[in-house]
């Protein structure tokens, strides 16, 4: 039991990014308002840039997540509309080489449900082989159809490249947040030794410089919730 009051609770809180921002954004406040004589100034000065750290990350996390989402609406209109185009000029090759055909098994060796059933882990393959029987056969197709399926899978490739890599700035900003979280978390646990240490024998004073108050309301909440 005892070694439960060792445990820094600020590492250890289960709350919401907001609500922890919320609770180190006061305790700064309340270190500068009660800084008389300077009695806070070194945990100032030492907690002060570690916030900053943190909520710039935070900030800028939060834009990533933004550019993210925003890719991936991008990539997945551009598959749905390659796959429609497919579709749709479906019924011009097989007016040209019926179904039962050679030439149409190299546009469509398994059926256009290949086509419409495709993702993000084969639409390329499957997009370059339809390009491909097009461009072998545009002299009775017509040389559209290759100049614009090539067209919308080069649409779909740009916007897919930039969708890896917003994903992969989205997991690099998380790790660096979590470091820059963590390093703030361990900054609040020694402010809190160093104020009970000021105050042994009326520990509630830590009161005055934590407030944690609109974490119980949000637990109470959730357990209203819950029941």
């Amino acid at each position: 039991m005892f070694l439960n009051h060792l445990r820094n609770p600020f590492i250890n809180l289960q709350t919401s990014e907001a609500n922890f921002n919320k609770l180190a954004a006061t305790h700064l406040e309340r270190l500068k308002a009660n800084n008389t004589g300077n009695r806070f100034e070194s945990l100032i000065l030492q907690t002060e840039p570690l916030y900053q750290a943190y909520i710039s990350t935070i900030t800028t996390s939060s834009g990533t997540s933004s550019t993210k989402e925003s890719k991936t609406v991008s990539t997945n209109e551009a598959i749905a509309n390659l796959k429609t185009y497919i579709s749709r000029k479906e019924g011009v090759i097989a007016d040209k080489f019926p179904k039962k055909t050679s030439v149409y098994q190299e546009f469509f060796p398994l059926g256009l449900s290949e086509y419409r059933l495709a993702s993000k882990k084969n639409i390329q393959l499957l997009a370059e082989r339809f390009i491909k029987a097009a461009q072998l056969h545009s002299a009775t197709v017509g040389k559209e159809i290759a100049k614009e399926a090539q067209s919308l899978l080069d649409i779909y490739t740009a916007s897919r490249t930039q969708q890896l890599q917003a994903i992969g700035s989205v997991k690099g900003m998380s790790g660096e947040s979590k470091a820059r979280k963590k390093a703030l978390a361990l900054q609040l646990y020694k402010n809190l030794l160093h104020i009970l240490l000021e105050n042994v024998e009326q520990t509630d004073q830590v009161k005055t410089y934590f407030d944690i108050s609109f974490l119980r309301k949000t637990r109470r909440e959730e357990k209203s919730i819950a029941a």
